[in-house]
Protein backbone atom coordinates (compact mmCIF):
# COMPACT_ATOMS: atom_id res chain seq x y z
CA UNK A 1 0.00 0.00 0.00
CA UNK A 2 0.92 3.63 -0.81
CA UNK A 3 3.89 2.32 -2.93
CA UNK A 4 5.62 0.67 -0.50
CA UNK A 5 7.78 -2.07 -2.13
CA UNK A 6 10.17 -5.00 -0.19
CA UNK A 7 12.99 -5.95 -2.48
CA UNK A 8 14.67 -9.76 -1.86
CA UNK A 9 17.02 -10.46 -4.07
CA UNK A 10 18.99 -14.51 -4.08
CA UNK A 11 21.72 -14.48 -5.94
CA UNK A 12 23.75 -17.70 -6.11
CA UNK A 13 27.39 -17.87 -6.39
CA UNK A 14 30.67 -20.75 -7.41
CA UNK A 15 31.62 -20.63 -3.61
CA UNK A 16 29.15 -22.18 -1.45
CA UNK A 17 27.63 -18.60 -0.73
CA UNK A 18 24.26 -17.31 -1.56
CA UNK A 19 24.57 -13.88 -2.12
CA UNK A 20 21.20 -12.15 -0.03
CA UNK A 21 19.78 -8.59 0.09
CA UNK A 22 16.52 -6.75 0.88
CA UNK A 23 15.75 -3.11 -0.35
CA UNK A 24 12.80 -1.03 1.64
CA UNK A 25 10.95 1.40 -1.35
CA UNK A 26 9.02 4.12 0.30
CA UNK A 27 9.61 3.22 4.40
CA UNK A 28 10.40 5.73 7.09
CA UNK A 29 14.40 5.68 7.79
CA UNK A 30 13.33 6.02 11.66
CA UNK A 31 10.93 2.38 11.13
CA UNK A 32 14.33 0.75 9.28
CA UNK A 33 16.51 1.68 12.14
CA UNK A 34 14.37 -0.73 14.11
CA UNK A 35 14.03 -3.41 11.96
CA UNK A 36 15.35 -6.71 12.70
CA UNK A 37 16.00 -10.49 11.13
CA UNK A 38 15.45 -12.97 12.69
CA UNK A 39 16.95 -16.54 12.18
CA UNK A 40 15.69 -19.70 13.22
CA UNK A 41 16.75 -23.22 11.74
CA UNK A 42 15.82 -26.39 13.51
CA UNK A 43 19.11 -28.47 12.80
CA UNK A 44 18.06 -31.85 11.17
CA UNK A 45 19.84 -35.02 12.17
CA UNK A 46 22.66 -36.21 9.95
CA UNK A 47 24.44 -39.15 11.72
CA UNK A 48 23.37 -42.49 13.68
CA UNK A 49 25.11 -40.68 16.95
CA UNK A 50 22.76 -37.98 17.55
CA UNK A 51 24.03 -37.82 21.14
CA UNK A 52 27.52 -37.04 19.85
CA UNK A 53 26.35 -34.63 17.38
CA UNK A 54 24.38 -32.69 19.47
CA UNK A 55 27.55 -32.23 21.81
CA UNK A 56 29.18 -29.96 18.91
CA UNK A 57 26.28 -27.99 17.36
CA UNK A 58 25.84 -24.42 18.24
CA UNK A 59 25.94 -21.00 17.34
CA UNK A 60 29.04 -18.68 17.20
CA UNK A 61 29.38 -15.56 16.13
CA UNK A 62 32.67 -13.09 15.65
CA UNK A 63 32.34 -9.09 17.42
CA UNK A 64 34.07 -6.34 15.97
CA UNK A 65 36.58 -6.23 18.50
CA UNK A 66 36.20 -9.12 20.83
CA UNK A 67 36.04 -11.95 17.95
CA UNK A 68 34.54 -15.32 18.10
CA UNK A 69 32.10 -15.99 20.90
CA UNK A 70 29.58 -18.98 21.26
CA UNK A 71 27.08 -20.56 23.38
CA UNK A 72 27.51 -24.18 25.12
CA UNK A 73 27.49 -26.77 22.93
CA UNK A 74 26.65 -29.08 25.71
CA UNK A 75 23.32 -27.20 27.29
CA UNK A 76 20.90 -25.01 26.17
CA UNK A 77 22.38 -21.17 26.34
CA UNK A 78 21.27 -17.66 25.16
CA UNK A 79 23.49 -14.16 25.13
CA UNK A 80 23.18 -11.13 23.72
CA UNK A 81 26.25 -9.41 21.42
CA UNK A 82 28.36 -6.83 23.45
CA UNK A 83 29.38 -5.38 20.08
CA UNK A 84 28.52 -5.25 16.61
CA UNK A 85 28.54 -8.42 15.26
CA UNK A 86 30.57 -9.24 12.19
CA UNK A 87 28.99 -12.70 10.62
CA UNK A 88 27.12 -15.46 12.72
CA UNK A 89 27.47 -19.01 12.54
CA UNK A 90 25.10 -22.50 12.71
CA UNK A 91 27.51 -24.65 13.40
CA UNK A 92 26.64 -28.81 13.48
CA UNK A 93 29.49 -31.33 13.07
CA UNK A 94 30.29 -31.26 9.21
CA UNK A 95 28.24 -28.83 7.91
CA UNK A 96 27.37 -24.99 8.60
CA UNK A 97 25.01 -22.31 7.99
CA UNK A 98 27.31 -18.68 8.03
CA UNK A 99 25.10 -15.53 7.76
CA UNK A 100 27.76 -12.18 6.92
CA UNK A 101 26.49 -8.76 6.52
CA UNK A 102 28.08 -5.99 4.67
CA UNK A 103 27.48 -3.75 7.19
CA UNK A 104 28.01 -5.35 10.64
CA UNK A 105 25.07 -6.27 12.24
CA UNK A 106 24.26 -3.30 15.29
CA UNK A 107 24.21 -4.69 19.20
CA UNK A 108 21.13 -3.19 19.93
CA UNK A 109 18.64 -5.49 20.58
CA UNK A 110 20.81 -8.75 19.23
CA UNK A 111 20.04 -12.29 20.69
CA UNK A 112 21.21 -15.60 20.04
CA UNK A 113 19.11 -19.14 21.83
CA UNK A 114 20.09 -22.40 21.31
CA UNK A 115 18.11 -25.24 22.91
CA UNK A 116 17.43 -29.46 22.70
CA UNK A 117 14.62 -30.86 22.46
CA UNK A 118 12.48 -32.20 25.11
CA UNK A 119 12.28 -36.03 25.56
CA UNK A 120 8.66 -36.38 24.96
CA UNK A 121 8.75 -34.09 21.85
CA UNK A 122 8.48 -35.66 18.06
CA UNK A 123 11.66 -33.71 16.87
CA UNK A 124 13.98 -35.14 19.86
CA UNK A 125 14.78 -38.21 17.64
CA UNK A 126 14.73 -36.30 14.23
CA UNK A 127 16.80 -33.01 14.79
CA UNK A 128 19.72 -31.97 16.31
CA UNK A 129 18.66 -28.61 18.18
CA UNK A 130 16.75 -25.89 17.77
CA UNK A 131 18.88 -22.42 17.07
CA UNK A 132 17.44 -18.82 16.97
CA UNK A 133 19.32 -15.70 16.84
CA UNK A 134 17.54 -11.97 16.40
CA UNK A 135 19.60 -9.32 14.45
CA UNK A 136 20.02 -6.14 13.57
CA UNK A 137 20.71 -4.92 10.31
CA UNK A 138 22.49 -1.63 9.11
CA UNK A 139 20.80 -0.32 6.24
CA UNK A 140 22.96 1.91 3.69
CA UNK A 141 21.59 4.95 1.88
CA UNK A 142 19.08 3.31 -0.13
CA UNK A 143 17.36 1.39 2.78
CA UNK A 144 18.90 -1.43 1.37
CA UNK A 145 21.13 -4.41 3.64
CA UNK A 146 23.05 -6.87 1.60
CA UNK A 147 24.41 -10.28 2.93
CA UNK A 148 26.46 -13.50 2.06
CA UNK A 149 25.11 -16.34 2.92
CA UNK A 150 27.35 -20.01 3.33
CA UNK A 151 25.99 -23.13 3.40
CA UNK A 152 29.07 -25.82 3.48
CA UNK A 153 31.35 -28.05 5.23
CA UNK A 154 33.20 -27.32 7.83
CA UNK A 155 36.55 -27.68 5.91
CA UNK A 156 39.58 -25.58 7.60
CA UNK A 157 41.19 -24.86 4.49
CA UNK A 158 37.58 -23.85 2.55
CA UNK A 159 36.36 -21.56 5.25
CA UNK A 160 39.96 -19.65 5.40
CA UNK A 161 39.75 -19.08 2.29
CA UNK A 162 37.37 -16.49 2.61
CA UNK A 163 39.62 -14.55 4.91
CA UNK A 164 36.97 -13.68 7.40
CA UNK A 165 37.69 -15.86 10.75
CA UNK A 166 35.10 -18.24 9.64
CA UNK A 167 37.34 -20.99 10.57
CA UNK A 168 37.15 -20.00 14.01
CA UNK A 169 34.32 -21.65 14.55
CA UNK A 170 36.33 -24.97 13.83
CA UNK A 171 36.94 -26.65 17.40
CA UNK A 172 40.78 -27.72 17.46
CA UNK A 173 41.18 -27.62 21.04
CA UNK A 174 42.97 -24.70 23.24
CA UNK A 175 46.05 -22.80 23.19
CA UNK A 176 49.37 -25.18 22.34
CA UNK A 177 47.41 -27.58 21.23
CA UNK A 178 45.10 -25.78 18.40
CA UNK A 179 48.48 -24.74 17.20
CA UNK A 180 49.40 -28.16 16.45
CA UNK A 181 46.27 -29.39 15.16
CA UNK A 182 46.23 -27.02 12.73
CA UNK A 183 49.81 -26.18 11.60
CA UNK A 184 51.06 -29.89 12.34
CA UNK A 185 47.85 -32.50 12.22
CA UNK A 186 45.97 -30.63 9.72
CA UNK A 187 48.85 -30.28 6.89
CA UNK A 188 50.10 -33.97 7.52
CA UNK A 189 45.95 -35.54 6.96
CA UNK A 190 45.51 -33.23 4.13
CA UNK A 191 49.29 -34.32 2.76
CA UNK A 192 48.08 -38.33 3.09
CA UNK A 193 44.25 -37.45 1.55
CA UNK A 194 46.11 -34.88 -1.55
CA UNK A 195 48.14 -38.17 -1.97
CA UNK A 196 44.92 -40.60 -2.96
CA UNK A 197 44.86 -42.54 0.57
CA UNK A 198 41.63 -42.98 1.94
CA UNK A 199 40.10 -40.71 4.95
CA UNK A 200 40.33 -43.72 7.40
CA UNK A 201 43.55 -45.13 6.20
CA UNK A 202 44.83 -41.41 6.53
CA UNK A 203 43.78 -41.00 10.14
CA UNK A 204 45.62 -44.61 10.91
CA UNK A 205 48.45 -43.26 9.64
CA UNK A 206 48.70 -40.09 11.62
CA UNK A 207 47.72 -42.07 14.52
CA UNK A 208 50.99 -44.55 13.86
CA UNK A 209 52.70 -41.48 13.62
CA UNK A 210 52.11 -39.91 16.67
CA UNK A 211 52.28 -42.98 18.78
CA UNK A 212 55.79 -43.35 17.03
CA UNK A 213 56.79 -39.52 18.60
CA UNK A 214 55.41 -40.22 21.86
CA UNK A 215 56.78 -43.50 22.02
CA UNK A 216 59.98 -42.01 24.44
CA UNK A 217 57.93 -40.49 26.93
CA UNK A 218 55.44 -43.39 27.29
CA UNK A 219 57.70 -45.87 27.78
CA UNK A 220 59.39 -43.44 30.68
CA UNK A 221 56.00 -43.48 32.43
CA UNK A 222 55.26 -47.03 31.93
CA UNK A 223 58.87 -47.99 32.84
CA UNK A 224 58.14 -45.73 36.55
CA UNK A 225 54.63 -47.14 36.65
CA UNK A 226 56.34 -50.42 36.47
CA UNK A 227 59.12 -49.43 39.26
CA UNK A 228 56.63 -48.16 41.54
CA UNK A 229 54.69 -51.37 40.98
CA UNK A 230 57.36 -53.66 42.03
CA UNK A 231 58.13 -51.49 45.33
CA UNK A 232 55.05 -51.52 46.05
Amino acid sequence: ADGKKVNVTYRIQNDNRLAYSVQFEGYNRDLLNNAQLKWNMNFLRTERNLSEQRKISTICWEETEDGLDYLSESSDDDDNPEESVNWVAYKQSYFSAILHPNKPFKKINGAFAVSNFGENSPENATHIKKMESTLTPEFDGTNSASFTWYFGPNSHDQLAAFDANYEDILNYGWGLLRWINVYVVHPIFNMFTNAGIGTGIAILLLTLIFKLLLLPVQWKMFSSSAKMRILK
